[in-house]
């Protein structure tokens, strides 16, 4: 798992050292478009990941989505301040921070409310809880790590079916969630290449 995650970070920074050759080579609409559908890609990839998805594919997916996400940023980035002078460079910058910050958080809402919803709903629909206490149902549907708490408390004959059914409510709320990350991403670069000066 931490070698999945290093990917994503080395392919974020290799893709911002790389920005600006891209950026002068391409311009700097058609980077940041292909640095969207290069994140939109790895979420649709991402979509499809199972239980026993093996590693070098989901490192595949999150260097991808490393990638895209490093080129449209620096290149968005150097976008805002490149419009700039130099007088208004600092309040620019503080504006582009506050904005990215503002958007991510709201991302995580968002994409995390559709997958707790998602997860909550597979949860409940799933025969395999349906001989469980209401209180332990409730309790697995709060997160994966209740769940876990709440598996190890059962029998080993019932714990099996139950893991299933937990795995395959986190699979559908990842498979919504990323859907909905590629959904935006894909419209931005559609912005993006309607809007920003080429």
């Amino acid at each position: 798992p931490y070698t999945t995650l290093f990917r994503s970070a080395f392919s974020i920074a290799a893709a911002s050292i790389f920005a600006p050759r891209i950026d002068e080579r391409l311009g700097t609409t058609a980077a940041v478009v292909v640095g969207l559908l290069s994140f939109a890609a790895a979420m649709g990839w991402s979509a499809t990941f199972q239980a026993d998805t093996p590693y070098w594919a989901i490192g595949s997916a999150m260097a991808l989505f490393g990638g895209g996400l490093g080129l449209t940023v620096a290149c968005a980035t150097d976008s805002i301040m490149g419009s700039l002078d130099v007088a208004a460079a600092g309040v620019g910058s503080a504006v582009a921070s506050a904005s990215r910050q503002l958007a991510g958080s709201l991302g995580v809402a968002i994409v995390g409310s559709a997958f707790a919803s998602v997860y909550a709903t597979s949860l409940e629909t799933n025969p395999a809880l349906s001989q469980l206490d209401p209180g332990r149902r409730g309790t697995m549907r709060q997160s994966m790590a209740a769940a876990d708490q709440v598996i190890a408390q059962l029998p080993a004959g019932q714990a099996g079916s139950v893991r299933h059914a937990v795995e395959a409510a986190f699979l559908d709320g990842l498979w919504v969630g990323c859907l909905v990350c590629a959904a935006v991403a894909v419209i931005a670069a559609a912005a993006v290449a309607a809007v920003l000066p080429r």
